[in-house]
């Protein structure tokens, strides 16, 4: 039997990522995207293509924006706007 200390150990350690809410978090960005389309009269095709595209093309971009590299002192995504 493992003692408490042990037991808390072994469970703080992570394991590799589940599979699955990966899955679900790219089947509703490309849902939320699609739908939208859809109701505005898109085909199916042209809708699945476009979000493909589009969400494909933006989710890269997200944590290089949202997290900018470090220049000495206390840069953030808003100090590369211009003012």
């Amino acid at each position: 039997m493992f003692s408490v200390e042990q037991r808390a150990r072994r469970r703080a350690i992570p394991g590799p990522p589940s599979r699955a809410p990966v899955a679900f978090a790219f089947a509703f960005g490309y849902v939320f995207t699609i739908v939208p389309m859809r109701r505005q009269g898109m085909a199916w095709r042209q809708a699945a293509r476009l979000a493909l595209a589009a969400d494909t093309a933006s989710w890269p971009c997200c944590p290089i924006v949202d997290s900018p590299p470090r220049l000495g002192g206390e840069a953030s995504a808003w100090d590369w706007l211009p003012a």
